[in-house]
């Protein structure tokens, strides 16, 4: 029992910093696979993080590579791990060394290549982050201030001589599922509201 309970009071830097002192020899950051499938968190220890680390925003960034890979964007793998490693200085030194080996297989400068070749794909990037941060705006720009309560837009019905309103969205529901006039009429009166005309 007293075991138990001392493993509970373990905080997440003791877990940390007791997953690095066993891993530090089974760390493998210049093999591709393993670093691909590997969570980089762990590893986001004082001594490999920098200055700006920001353990919400690397989150962030670890899921939004995963929607680059998953879209299909054109970026050489070696970059998409540069940026997942990022904040694990000896996997991001290890990760560079691996794009370097890349340009002189290819007969390429490595500056060249990962400033040009790699580079162009990262500014396509670039530009739909642009384009996102635009949508963004546009977004936020028309969010209403203050309270705001949803209005549904409704539609006004005349069964058997008498007016009612239902909303759109369960009108087309319902006119999907009863095919029947008569079904459709009793289902609609179970959830619509009758509405006063004023006659002059």
């Amino acid at each position: 029992m007293a075991k138990k309970a001392k493993t509970q009071d373990l905080n997440l830097n003791d877990l940390k910093a007791s997953a690095q002192g066993k891993n530090e020899n089974a760390t493998q950051f210049n093999n591709v696979e393993w670093l691909e499938k590997t969570d980089p968190t762990p590893y986001h220890t004082e001594e490999n993080v920098s200055s700006k680390y920001d353990s919400d925003r690397e989150r962030e960034i670890i899921e939004g590579l995963k929607e680059i890979v998953d879209l299909g964007i054109e970026i050489n793998p070696l970059m998409i791990l540069l940026a997942k490693w990022w904040e694990v200085k000896p996997a991001r030194a290890e990760i560079k060394k691996l794009i370097d080996a890349e340009a002189e297989a290819k007969g390429m400068d490595k500056v060249t290549y990962l400033q040009d070749e790699i580079g162009a794909q990262v500014q396509k990037l670039s530009n739909i982050g642009e384009a996102i941060s635009r949508l963004k705006y546009a977004k936020t720009y028309f969010k209403p201030r203050g309270d705001y309560k949803a209005k549904l837009p409704k539609k006004q019905l005349s069964i058997d001589g008498k007016m009612y309103q239902i909303n759109v969205a369960d009108f087309n529901r319902l006119k999907d599922e009863h095919g029947d006039k008569k079904a459709l009429k009793k289902a609609i009166l179970a959830i619509a509201t009758p509405v006063e005309i004023e006659e002059l």
